[in-house]
């Protein structure tokens, strides 16, 4: 398998979330993720492309890492992770109260209560916990509605404390604000397994999942309040010495700071200026705080290649989240910037060269 193969594998499984229970779903995505590292250490030769999957693996890693650790901790000890700006506590709701809809459904309850949730216009973040009942399956839903509205929910199971999951829905290019109304459809599996395995091969997957029975989906409904205001803007232009830069939609909430945007070269060297920009980029909030995307990445970023639009400039698009910024930041100073590498394809620290030509600055 290609390693640009590899990667779609990784992007589909983060953004479909599988039928089968949640366990089976977590062996193959560390499955295919361990082998994408595997041969990103073994690539040599073309240095760009080495760069490109070094930057959306450790997106994957990086996530994926801090995720687990949260769970364990609970809600609030991951939020004060993620937010550095502020204090986490004085806003995280704890007073929840959620619903499930029973009509036609063998279940005596809510079979999640959600316990803990945060919601800062740009991600909503919670805490659900199983109940007794729900402690007998395999619980998870891959779809979130909010003001009847559909989004991808992102969760995973805290392998030490059964029961638990930490949720979150990447709301931070939509424009909900106040109260939110929160339905799940939430699916519940049955393991008829003789032997609970929360791992195994290729080879015992179609046999295994043969004795995993679906039951009846059940809906979980509760609000979320938002806890601030997003400050944002869309549809500006900044100005480079040798182009523009359209900016699609960019907003400052404690969770992420997200930034879209689209390079418009002009000359011939375009192209050649916006092949070295490759994922690398550093954002300043106008209160001195700096976040870089290589470190400080919520979700993630892909390295794309540049294109001429149809007036033949040169065009390179980026979607950038962030955490660590101020959201009562007054500007945002984007500047890519390149490093070099070893004969292993390692960045070498202390290599950081600013690309000027690419830098920009924006009002919220």
């Amino acid at each position: 398998m290609k390693n640009h193969e590899k990667y779609t594998v990784i992007q589909e499984l983060k953004t479909q979330f599988p039928k089968p229970p949640e366990h089976f779903q977590l062996a193959v995505r560390e499955a295919v993720e361990e082998q994408l590292r595997t041969d990103v250490k073994k690539t040599s030769g073309k240095r760009k492309k080495y760069k490109k999957i070094l930057l959306l693996s450790a997106a994957v890693l990086v996530l994926s890492t801090s995720t687990f650790a949260a769970v364990r901790q609970g809600l609030l000890p991951y939020l004060e992770k993620w937010i550095r700006t502020e204090d986490p506590a004085e806003q995280l709701q704890t007073d929840i109260k959620e619903t499930a809809d029973m009509d036609g459904t063998p279940y005596s309850g809510p079979l999640w209560t959600i316990s803990q949730a945060w919601y800062d216009g740009g991600y909503l973040i919670f805490y659900a916990e199983a109940s007794q009942e729900g402690l007998e399956y395999d619980l998870g839903s891959d779809h979130i509605y909010i003001n009847g509205q559909d989004f991808l929910l992102n969760y995973i199971k805290d392998s030490e404390n059964p029961g638990n999951y930490f949720c979150n829905v990447d709301l931070t290019d939509q424009n909900l604000e106040g109260v939110l109304d929160i339905v799940i459809p939430l699916k519940v599996w049955k393991d008829n397994n003789p032997v609970h395995k929360e791992a195994f091969s290729a080879d015992e997957a179609e046999e295994y999942m043969a004795n995993v029975e679906q039951l009846e989906t059940q809906e979980i409904r509760f609000t979320v309040e938002e806890n601030g205001t997003v400050r944002k803007l869309s549809g500006k232009t900044a100005v480079l010495k040798d182009g523009e830069v359209e900016i699609k939609y960019a907003g400052a909430a404690p969770t992420a700071t997200r930034i879209d945007f689209t390079y418009h070269m002009w000359g011939e060297d375009g192209q050649e200026k916006l092949s070295m920009i490759t994922g690398m980029f550093q954002i300043e909030d106008s209160k001195g705080n700096i976040a870089d995307s290589m470190k400080d990445l919520v979700n993630f970023i892909e390295v794309k290649e540049p294109y001429k639009d149809n007036k033949g400039d040169w065009c390179l698009d980026y979607s950038i989240q962030v955490k660590g910024l101020d959201k009562e930041t007054e500007s945002l100073t984007i500047r890519p910037y390149r490093m070099s590498y070893d004969k292993e394809g390692k960045a070498v620290p202390g290599t950081e060269e600013l690309l000027d030509f690419g830098e920009f600055t924006i009002t919220l």
